[in-house]
């Protein structure tokens, strides 16, 4: 899991050098890819989920992208 975190966050690091979008793919994996989400978040990281299997409150935090 540790692996995939600091490539999600190498992957998000190039998106904001290149001002480009990330697409996220989260399924049972929210509280991970939020952790990793919160540390980057600035106006230079933007993007969407296009697959999302939280519930409402993971939701409204997502507004961070």
């Amino acid at each position: 899991m540790k692996e995939q975190q600091e490539a999600f966050r190498a992957q998000i690091q190039l998106a904001k050098k290149y001002k480009l979008p990330i697409v996220i793919h989260c399924r049972d994996a929210f509280d991970e890819v939020f952790e990793v989400l919160e540390s980057e978040k600035g106006a230079d990281l933007f993007g969407i989920f296009h697959c999302f299997t939280g519930d409402i409150e993971q939701a409204k935090k997502s507004d961070i992208l």
